[in-house]
């Protein structure tokens, strides 16, 4: 199924072009050429394989103290806000 997308797309990147600079175009033979070898390129690319490499680097949190403590500290109050 990954096969039929890609060349699938190849052929559709192929044809817009071909729509948009080639078709009015006298030059039938170089036109024929073109879309033979977007044929061929659609065959082929799909077996292309990128590879995209993200490397993974874990943080070191053992020195990290927990400073969510509440304990001896005075909660914070808001005055209301007069609006005249």
């Amino acid at each position: 199924m990954d096969y039929l997308l890609k060349a699938s797309a190849v052929l559709i990147i192929f044809y817009v072009c071909y729509y948009l600079f080639l078709r009015r175009e006298t030059f039938f033979q170089t036109n024929r050429w073109f879309l033979l070898a977007g044929l061929v390129v659609s065959i082929c690319i799909p077996f292309l394989v990128i590879p995209m490499y993200i490397e993974y680097v874990p943080l070191d949190l053992t020195g990290f103290a927990n400073t969510t403590s509440t304990r001896g500290t005075t909660p914070i109050t808001q005055e209301p806000f007069d609006y005249a």
